[in-house]
């Protein structure tokens, strides 16, 4: 079932451009970790160790953002993207336009973060 208004494809092509975007920040994530290491000075190496916490949050956000799209797009493959993982209506057309990887609709999102 896939929601009406919405151009699966067009989110699809989308999220694929974002993904190649994030994968390629992951990679970048991973050549910083590899050459970390490398710093001898401990001056040096506790200005790294600061821009590492930086660096691993920021890293954690894009392997986060990464697999919401992969789930999105599972869910587009599966015919399930714009229906409520929570009470199976349709998600609102606008909403996914702002946030394509949405699971929720507008209700639930709202019963949820009532309920946290």
């Amino acid at each position: 079932m896939v929601v009406d208004m919405v151009d699966i494809e067009s989110v699809r092509s989308q999220l694929k451009e974002e993904l190649k975007e994030l994968y390629s920040r992951s990679d970048r994530f991973d050549e910083h970790w590899r050459n970390s290491a490398k710093h001898k000075d401990w001056e040096e190496l506790a200005i790294v160790r600061e821009n590492d916490e930086v660096v691993s949050g920021l890293d954690e956000m894009t392997r986060q953002k990464i697999q919401q799209i992969e789930a999105t797009l599972t869910r587009i493959d599966n015919e399930e993207y714009g229906i409520c993982s929570r009470c199976g209506e349709p998600i609102e057309a606008e909403r996914l336009a702002i946030m394509p990887t949405v699971t929720t609709c507008i209700s639930c999102a709202a019963e949820i973060e009532k309920n946290q």
